[in-house]
């Protein structure tokens, strides 16, 4: 019998699917726990440890809850008719502990360990750091997740001065009053079985994300070009304040109400986690799609509540809470990580076209940086790192950004130098942030005079070059500006390319044998590597007029007619002017066209950008 004639068929083909999807999950968590301790920080190990992670925290935080939530062979009616959460959290009561209690104080322990096991992973990680050993990626997530750890120690006497607070306020729930008869004398703490479970519930999953909010990179918080960020930090306040509000909710809303609520809630956690994989598809936002997805299942969670009203069953409730919810949340990661494997992170690359080439450049300008040995270090340690900028020298970029789009450039540069000197601190940061706002009015109303030739080149205002090839190099330095319409209007390149080889090779000869420019840089082998390098429309049109074999030949040509170390020198400051996902491509490029080795071309850039600053 053919298996297509069987009406079973599809349930059994569903069912290896799953099977297989299963079992996928299952070998992918395991290939995370093998991969933990290799002291590589990729974005794949990376991706992998955050599962690990998830699904620890997950699970400890379902243990919790159940156990504060569900007594053994107790159905969740009785909840409200016992005092086991008083007698579970009132320390000092001996003679009623729990069952429950002991559950959760295990689970403080666990708690307790992680925090001094992270305690001595910060010592670990300094000890290492001076000694020059990396670090393997588990103990940097680990110390990320101390702040988490320490808050929910001390989180047990808050949750003490909260019983008496809600001592008062559960009699304004008609249902309380009702049941003791107004009387407060007569009340008894199991009340809180139906009003602090979902608070603690709520507070722990704001805490989650407050922590992720304070240990968020820096430069998320410094950077007023990251809205995506931004919108992130917004998210994140949005969540906590509805985890408030949805405590409260549990506090005063009547019992007969609450399972609408629940619904209501589920509905939304479908929601979002369908608004995460939507974002994922159309807008390729890795952080933001994992974000929505993981609140909206723990929306999805009050669904398991929803289910152990229904049934009348706290057991069902404790099996799926327990073993349902960590693994489904590892499911999302794990979702998310498969459907982003073949595509690349716009939103990183679009930061990173602010990056690399802006470190070699204004940092230099500012004079921040005079150490050959610093250089070195800092570019090694970022060149290669798609998603990891310094905050260092972003504030830099910042500051040269704004000392170009202010009138008062001398003001701009004094007020902003001191920030340069400690940009790793809070109170830097803060200043920081001050003074941009105080430049906001300026850069969003008034459109800076810049000849922006002369920013490239360093050129006096009286010694501009003629209209036509400032268009050009406008035109190609457009990414540099941040696609910012009210610094650089990109023209059309079918209106205003000429003859862009003769222009420029007569421009650098004239500038180079009059030696009254050294700031000038090699800009015609640096253009003529952006033509090679980058699929812009431009670039695509200049090279189809000329070749690419022409302009090749014409660059190495060109290379052998001038100084080695300056021209690998404007070469590799080339090859990250405007698409820095593909630094490592491009230095392979430049280093094909020279014929030396790449490592060779970093080694003299960091030589000659040690030993010519631009001013």
């Amino acid at each position: 019998m053919n298996i297509n004639d069987d009406p079973n068929s599809h349930h059994l083909i569903s069912s290896k699917e799953s099977s297989s999807n299963f079992k996928n999950l299952l070998k992918f968590i395991l290939e995370c726990l093998l991969e933990l301790f290799e002291p590589e920080f990729s974005t794949k190990s990376q991706t992998k440890c955050q599962i690990i992670i998830e699904v620890i925290t997950n699970l400890i935080s379902m243990i919790q809850l159940v156990s504060i939530c569900w007594y053994p062979d107790m159905p969740i009616s009785e909840w409200n008719s016992y005092s086991w959460l008083w007698n579970s959290l009132w320390i000092f009561n001996y003679d009623n502990l729990c069952e429950g209690f002991s559950i959760f104080i295990y689970c403080y322990i666990i708690e307790f360990s992680l925090v001094i096991y992270a305690f001595f992973t910060v010592i670990l990680c300094i000890f290492l750091k001076y000694f020059g050993y990396k670090l393997p990626l588990i103990f940097i997530h680990t110390v990320k997740q101390l702040l988490f750890y320490f808050t929910s120690l001390l989180f047990i006497p808050f949750l003490i001065i909260l019983l008496l607070v809600f001592k008062y306020s559960a009699f304004k729930n008609t249902q309380v009053q009702e049941y003791y008869d107004n009387d407060l004398s007569k009340f008894d703490y199991g009340i809180f079985g139906s009003v602090l479970s979902p608070f603690i519930f709520s507070v722990f999953i704001a805490m989650v994300f407050t922590n992720e909010l304070l240990t968020a990179d820096l430069r998320h918080s410094i950077s007023d070009k990251n809205i995506r960020a931004r919108s992130n930090s917004l998210w994140d306040l949005i969540w906590i304040s509805f985890c408030i509000v949805q405590s409260l909710l549990y506090v005063f809303m009547d019992q007969s109400y609450l399972i609408y609520y629940l619904i209501i809630l589920s509905v939304m956690g479908l929601y979002l986690f369908w608004c995460g994989i939507r974002f994922l598809h159309y807008y390729n936002s890795i952080e933001m799609s994992i974000k929505m997805c993981k609140v909206g299942s723990v929306c999805i969670i009050q669904l398991f509540f929803i289910l152990g009203y229904a049934i009348d069953d706290a057991e069902t409730l404790t099996i799926l809470s327990i073993f349902v919810t960590p693994w489904f949340s590892a499911y999302i990661i794990y979702f998310i990580h498969k459907k982003n494997s073949g595509l690349k992170n716009r939103a990183c690359n679009k930061l990173n076209q602010f990056t690399l080439e802006h470190t070699l450049r204004h940092f230099l300008i500012n004079k921040s940086y005079d150490n050959k040995e610093e250089i070195v270090r800092i570019f090694c340690k970022y060149s290669n790192k798609k998603c990891f900028i310094s905050d260092y020298l972003l504030v830099i970029w910042e500051v040269n950004f704004i000392s170009y789009t202010i009138k008062d450039e001398r003001l701009a540069r004094v007020k902003l130098a001191k920030i340069t000197s400690f940009p790793s601190s809070f109170e830097g940061i803060i200043q920081k942030q001050r003074v941009l706002k105080n430049f906001q009015d300026k850069k969003s109303q008034q459109l800076p005079e810049i000849d922006y030739l002369e920013y490239l080149t360093g050129l006096d205002k009286a010694k501009r070059l003629d209209e036509e090839l400032c268009i050009i190099l406008m035109d190609l330095w457009a990414e540099i500006a941040g696609k910012n319409s009210k610094i650089i209007k990109i023209r059309n390149f079918s209106d205003r390319v000429a003859d862009l080889s003769d222009k420029l090779k007569s421009l650098y000869s004239s500038l180079a044998n009059k030696n009254k420019y050294p700031e000038v840089f090699d800009l015609y082998g640096m253009l003529l590597i952006n033509i090679l390098g980058e699929p812009y429309e431009g670039n695509i049109m200049i090279q189809r007029k000329y070749g690419i074999k022409k302009i090749r030949s014409i660059l190495r040509d060109h290379s052998k007619s001038v100084d080695y170390g300056e021209n690998v020198g404007f070469i590799l400051i080339s090859t990250h002017a405007d698409s820095f996902g593909a630094v490592a491509y491009m230095n392979e490029k430049a280093a094909a066209i020279l014929k030396v080795s790449s490592v060779e071309i970093i080694d003299q850039t960091l030589m000659f950008l040690s030993q010519n600053p631009f001013h």
